[in-house]
This record gives C-alpha cells, sequence and structure tokens, in this order.
C-alpha cells in the first residue's frame, strides 16, 4: 500500500494512493483473483498544486545588487544574513548592469533592494527611499522590520 500526501491540505491531506487488493473480488462474492489499484482526487491535486504555485511567486523580500564583481563577497554575506533572519533573499547571479539588477529586482517583486559596493545602501522599492546602513547588521534589520 502506498498513499501521496501534501502538507499543504491540512488534517486530511491525501492526494492519492494505491497498493494490492488480494481479495478484493472474493469478498464481493467473485473468485479468488489477484488485484492492484490506486486513486487520485484530481480536485485535491489541483488544491495542492495552486497552493505550490502561490508560493512559487510569493514576493522576494530582498533583491541583493552588486555594482562591481569586489562586492560579491559582501553580497554572498548579506544574503546569507538575511536567510537566517528569515527573509526571502536572491542576489545578482546573471552579471547583468546595475540598471539590469534594478529592473530584476522590479521583476521578482522585490520588496527591498540592498545594494553592496563600497558601503550597504537599502532601497525600499515600494516608497523609492534609498539609505546608507552603517552595517550588515543594520542593513537585515531595515529589510526584516
Amino acid at each position: 500500500m502506498f498513499e501521496f500526501e501534501s502538507d499543504d491540505l491540512g488534517a486530511q491531506r491525501g492526494v492519492g494512493g494505491g497498493g494490492r487488493y488480494d481479495g478484493l473480488v472474493e469478498q464481493l462474492g467473485g473468485p479468488a483473483t489477484p488485484g492492484v489499484g490506486w486513486a487520485a482526487g484530481v480536485e485535491r491535486i489541483l488544491l495542492a498544486s495552486q497552493r505550490e504555485a502561490e508560493r512559487a511567486y510569493f514576493p522576494v523580500r530582498a533583491y541583493v545588487v552588486v555594482p562591481k564583481a569586489e562586492g560579491r563577497p559582501l553580497a554572498f554575506r548579506v544574503v546569507q544574513a538575511l536567510r537566517n533572519a528569515g527573509a526571502l533573499a536572491e542576489m545578482e547571479q546573471a552579471g547583468r548592469s546595475m540598471k539590469g539588477q534594478m529592473k530584476q529586482a522590479d521583476r521578482v517583486q522585490a520588496e527591498y533592494v540592498v545594494i553592496a559596493g563600497d558601503s550597504l545602501e537599502v532601497k525600499d522599492m515600494r516608497t523609492g527611499e534609498q539609505r546608507a546602513v552603517a552595517s550588515l547588521e543594520d542593513a537585515v534589520k531595515a529589510v526584516t522590520r
């Protein structure tokens, strides 16, 4: 016997299942017949996949941009600190220009952009306000408040 479950469905999280059903036909009045079967709930599969899709499009809390290649080690530390603080954070990986990185931050619906250059700056993408922060910890506080 087997069962597929989704943690997104609460107490009744079964999506599908099956197994061997030897003796089932006999219990129903027929001859002894080996059997195998399975079933899946289409509505439950759709509901579980909808919840997964909602998570996939959840806006990024912070997108870390890197104006110069020398800022990458700092950017890595920023992303790690943000994730450790529970924020969904992404970092530029494609080698885009600064303008391209800002467009990507907008595409992923980042609420904040952390600019890891010679110093750290945090930009609130909703208000457009951008300010310098003194430390990595201050950048994390600005994003996770």
